[in-house]
């Protein structure tokens, strides 16, 4: 029996039990506050098989642990993460 895969369409804020497979197809860099040239969190667009699409950000704390591991085209299985409402 395969691994169970959740579809972006899919994603609420009711589990943090979600399994995705999608490809990272950009990342970039936000800056934390206006007129700031600091670093902020690594922003990254998310594509999955039923071509949909999310945005999912990696808070500029742990930054450091994902950006080496993470490039551009490539596809990745996530799990055990949370999903919140954007409330800007």
């Amino acid at each position: 029996m395969g691994e169970r895969c959740d579809f972006l369409e899919e994603i609420s804020t009711k589990r943090a039990d979600w399994v995705i497979k999608v490809y990272v197809v950009r990342m970039w860099y936000g800056l934390p506050q206006p007129n700031s040239s600091e670093v902020g969190a690594l922003e990254i667009a998310l594509h999955d098989s039923k071509d949909s699409r999310i945005h999912y950000m990696v808070p500029k704390l742990v930054v450091r642990l994902f950006r080496p591991i993470l490039s551009e085209g490539q596809l990745y299985s996530i799990s055990s993460f949370i999903v919140q409402k954007n409330n800007m």
